[in-house]
């Protein structure tokens, strides 16, 4: 990607920050999606509220590629990630948690090992600390947004080994796959279990798209935005806990671990 459509582009000025930031750092290091697998985990533990154990049913298939956490179900990827963001927002989870499940789902039949997995989490994470993004959710006086659809693309768009020019793209798909709804009133901005499911199989869908050759609208992103643009609500940390059947994994270095090792000692 050129300096110029980076410059010209919110787009592109953020996936030049995914870029950076998911070569930065060591690939041993698993701190990236140290707390979000421990809360992953913790689903395990926590009784399911009857309109999930119904939804569930419902959704589940047989050979599905994606776990319902803390059931023993399985789905297809969109509908299981609608369903598994509802009941990580329901207990309280934070960003990792979310990022970790998009990438393991996305990065499940990648050979490499899970390297990949700790760059797409610290690539999400970046876009979330990043000065050119406005916050995970923005609350403007007439309109609220998923906003947070973009870090959970950006995050999927490194599982799929996308370079940047390949993550601009996917991110103003993104854009046009937020969910924008009135705003709350003022000092009201919870938002629903399904609003937060939206988020991440919508994420997973713009890297979908964008293989399929769908192109968004060029600035699509910012134009979205400006919509929208106001103050980003707070979002709340999970606790962590033991990590139980993952430990012997964590005890080794990501690269000589599968991520679809991973993906099946969570469901």
């Amino acid at each position: 990607m050129t300096a110029a459509l980076a410059a010209d582009s919110l787009a592109g000025a953020l996936a030049d920050r995914v870029m950076d930031a998911a070569i930065t750092g060591p690939s041993h290091d698993w701190a990236p999606v140290d707390g979000g697998l421990r809360e992953l985990l913790r689903l395990k533990a926590i009784p399911l509220e009857v309109d999930l154990a119904v939804s569930a049913l419902r959704i589940a298939v047989t050979g599905g590629d994606v776990p319902l956490l803390g059931t023993d179900l399985r789905s297809a990827p969109y509908p299981a990630l609608l369903w598994n963001g509802a009941r990580c927002s329901r207990a309280g989870m934070g960003p990792a948690a979310a990022l970790t499940l998009v990438a393991l789902v996305v990065g499940q039949n990648d050979e490499a090992g899970s390297s990949r997995l700790v760059q797409s989490v610290r690539a999400g994470l970046a876009i979330r600390d990043s000065r050119s993004w406005p916050g995970e959710r923005v609350v403007a006086p007439t309109a609220a947004a998923t906003t947070d659809v973009i870090s959970v693309a950006a995050c999927a768009a490194v599982s799929a080994g996308m370079g940047s020019e390949d993550v601009s793209k996917v991110l103003d798909i993104a854009g046009s796959l937020m969910t924008i709804k009135p705003a709350r009133p003022v000092g009201s901005t919870e938002m629903s279990g399904q609003w937060s499911g939206h988020a991440l199989a919508a994420g997973w869908l713009a890297v979908q798209l964008h293989r399929a050759g769908v192109s968004g609208m060029s600035g699509g992103l910012e134009h979205t935005l400006a919509c929208v643009i106001g103050l980003p609500s707070d979002n709340g940390q999970g606790r962590a806990a033991p990590f139980g059947p993952v430990e012997g994994l964590l005890g080794r270095p990501p690269s000589t671990v599968n991520i679809r090792q991973i993906v099946e000692l969570l469901g």
